[in-house]
């Protein structure tokens, strides 16, 4: 029975003073992710880690917080949207939004999350609201509001600065990003992203591996006695490379069979979910580098 609501991925996050539990699950209720952290920014990094993986619109997070230790956490891992923002600017308190309209708060939600149920979502926050015990702080609402304002204008300057650079990474590299976006899962900022990160040219690599390699996702060789072994990944080189890898490999297991495919497979063999997509990450590399260097669009038959 697969879960309603339109949503791709729901997490759950379980919050306590010194550590929170979270477990992600896709629609078809796929586990995707489990793990404690410390309530630190080491932690927080890491749950920030897995809801990259996925359209933060497209998510729904319930939280289960003891007093006010969520705040930190929430902030960190940049969980708010644009219409949550939006929302919380023209409402920034309990107080405030008892009072708001539900037809004007019902817009601001996203159509594409709520759907049809954005007014009875709203009705349930107004409720709420009438229900809160918070208390009452101009200054405390006033300071938001400013606090979001600016949040939102960086936002948007950075969205606008992320655009001028894709348009001018197209004009140089525009054969390429067509190439990778033939692969569904890949968009055009995701392409130039890798591209940059990458170098620009992939015959500087004379094999798929050195690019795994330059993102420290190849594993780590450990020796101990007379064992030799391998361990996890090295994290060694391009960390921002290695995390726009993550990005598109979690892209492509949700929408391209091959690799869905592929991972599940390696799910099935034992493999965590960290390692399946690791693995996945790996196909996905000599994939692109296929791709690139034989100047080919992704074909499911060859590319398998």
């Amino acid at each position: 029975m697969s879960l309603k609501g339109g949503f791709d991925c729901f997490v759950g996050v379980d919050i306590s003073k010194d550590k929170f539990d979270a477990c992600g699950i896709t629609g078809e209720e796929v586990k995707l992710f489990q793990f404690s952290a410390a309530m630190d920014r080491k932690g927080f990094e890491k749950l920030k880690g897995h809801l990259a993986a996925v359209s933060i619109s497209s998510v729904l997070i319930g939280m289960e917080s003891t007093a006010s230790y969520h705040v930190n956490l929430v902030h960190m891992a940049g969980i708010f949207t644009k219409s949550i923002l939006k929302l919380l600017q023209q409402y920034p308190s309990a107080f405030t939004l008892r009072d708001a309209n539900l037809g004007q708060l019902s817009q601001m939600l996203i159509a594409d999350s709520y759907g049809h149920k954005r007014e009875a979502f709203a009705a349930e926050l107004i409720k709420a609201a009438h229900l809160s015990i918070g208390s009452k702080s101009p200054a405390k609402d006033m300071i938001l509001k400013q606090k979001i304002a600016l949040l939102r204008h960086l936002e948007d300057a950075l969205q606008e600065i992320t655009g001028m650079l894709i348009e001018m990474s197209r004009k140089l590299m525009e054969e390429e990003i067509n190439l990778m976006i033939s692969l569904k899962g890949i968009g055009e900022k995701a392409a130039a992203n890798f591209l940059i990160e990458m170098g620009g040219d992939i015959n500087q690599f004379d094999r798929s591996g050195k690019i795994i390699a330059m993102a420290g996702l190849d594993p780590a060789v450990y020796q101990s006695g007379k064992h030799d072994g391998k361990g996890r990944i090295t994290k060694r080189g391009n960390r921002h490379l290695r995390k726009i890898i993550w990005l598109m490999t979690t892209k492509v297991i949700q929408y391209t069979d091959v690799f869905s495919v592929y991972y599940l497979k390696r799910r099935k063999e034992g493999l965590p979910y960290k390692m399946a997509v690791l693995a996945t990450a790996h196909k996905l590399i000599r994939v692109i580098y296929a791709m690139l260097t034989q100047r080919k669009t992704f074909c499911p038959q060859v590319n398998s």
